[in-house]
């Protein structure tokens, strides 16, 4: 009789299950992809005897088949569901990290790059989007905070076992260890996930229900309808957002990859450099919820400006440490401004555009950051390969931070300017959403 009672709970609450297999999979995925250049660029480099900045270039595979499958995530989950879609990324992700332990050269590195990055849309951000969206009505946007925070308590988690398993074997057992975990999450994939509620005789989370009336309006619910995508595609407010995402998430990608190499450099040891960066991922956890419980009482557009502001200080900081305790003060501020490459890309969106081109202007968005990342890491790499410091990369990105600044600024006027062409949207037009 109890197992019956917990397995009809079970079943009317399958939504949670599915967001528990969706947080293991960002866990693993996420994490072990937050960790990939920062714990590997050193060792690798000198067990296959290639530069920091060539590691970084090897990586534009996973740079191109990243972008087209955060493009493609969408339309891929739709057609063959989310049961399928996260099962092959994940196993797929697997056998990437199997193909980088055995790496012997520069070619294989760049193959298990690219194969990394086209399971990216199924297990990141733009995937977890879509999933969530089918599964869940109500508490959309505490779900989809709580799922993506789980890259970031993954990549500190997986940060020390990964330095463990260096320090007592070697960078091999390293990626061997990212490889057998996600394994294990894909088989609870195969087995939990379902693509549908229907599938378990359920209504997504909230259909139907009545929401109570609140005293406050959260900040991001009195979204306007926006313009649909084929017009938005003529607006230059867009074009500058997609610029300003570019340069904003460039500039904090410049110091992402790179902090425990650059910590190492400034004379921490490994053990003090490893936990440092555990410390600003665990805290990157923290920071996506304060930012969402901010955006639902000031506004993401506020908020999103913070996170520039806090990138500027963070990078300056980052440029002038000399002791432990600065190198701390500077991984908390840095920690704080990192959800605006994730979780404020698709909220300041939806506070810009809309609502009605929501899923294509969140996908080319992501793309654009995780283009970012690349040029990020690899410009950084290269500043140190010819300057023999991350230092100068620092300050440069601290500069271009600034202009970020001034075009968002800028960017909000042009949008605001647009809003009332909504109302001139023809009832075909208003139609045109996928």
């Amino acid at each position: 009789m109890k197992t019956n009672r917990l397995k009809t709970y079970v079943n009317k609450h399958y939504h949670w299950v599915v967001a528990a297999v969706l947080v293991l999979a960002l866990f693993t995925h996420g994490g072990s992809c937050n960790n990939l250049s920062s714990l590997h660029v050193v060792p690798v480099g000198e067990a296959l005897g290639i530069s920091r900045s060539a590691f970084s270039l090897a990586l534009v595979g996973k740079t191109i088949t990243t972008l087209i499958s955060t493009f493609l995530s969408g339309f891929l989950i739709s057609h063959i569901g989310s049961r399928a879609a996260l099962s092959i990324g994940l196993f797929s992700a697997a056998g990437a990290y199997v193909i980088l332990a055995t790496a012997q050269n520069y070619a294989m590195l760049v193959l298990g790059g690219a194969l990394l990055g086209a399971t990216y849309g199924f297990c990141s951000t733009s995937g977890a989007t879509k999933i969530v969206q089918d599964w869940f009505h109500a508490h959309k946007g505490a779900v989809l905070g709580f799922v993506t925070s789980a890259s970031g308590i993954g990549g500190s988690v997986l940060c020390i076992i990964q330095t463990w398993a260096m320090d007592t074997f070697s960078w091999r057992a390293s990626f061997y260890t990212c490889a057998i975990v996600i394994a294990v999450v894909t088989v609870l994939a195969l087995w939990l996930v379902r693509s549908h509620p229907h599938e378990k005789g359920l209504l997504p989370l909230g259909e139907g229900e009545e929401v109570a009336p609140t005293k406050r309006r959260k900040a991001v619910e009195d979204a306007h309808p926006g313009l649909p995508m084929p017009l938005l595609w003529k607006r230059p407010a867009f074009y500058l957002m997609m610029f300003c995402t570019l340069l904003l998430c460039f500039c904090i990608y410049m110091a992402f990859t790179v902090v425990r190499p650059f910590l190492v450099d400034c004379g921490f040891s490994s053990t003090q450099a490893s936990g440092l960066q555990s410390t600003m991922m665990l805290l990157l956890t923290g920071s996506k919820f304060m930012v969402g419980f901010l955006c639902d009482r000031f506004g993401a557009k506020r908020i999103n400006l913070t996170c520039a502001v806090l990138t500027i200080l963070s990078l300056v900081l980052l440029a002038t440490v000399g002791n432990y305790f600065s190198a701390i003060a500077a991984i908390v501020v840095y920690a704080l401004a990192l959800p605006a490459v994730t979780v404020m890309i698709p909220l300041v969106g939806l506070s810009l555009f809309g609502t009605r081109a929501q899923p294509q202007y969140t996908g080319i968005l992501l793309a654009i950051s995780s283009a970012a990342l690349f040029l990020g890491e690899y410009v950084t790499n290269l500043i140190h390969d010819l300057l023999g410091s991350y230092r100068p990369a620092f300050w440069l990105a601290a500069g271009l931070a600034v202009v970020s600044v001034v075009l968002f600024l800028l960017l909000y006027r042009l949008a605001e300017k647009d809003r009332p062409l909504e109302n001139q949207v023809s009832p075909t037009e208003k139609e045109v959403v996928s």
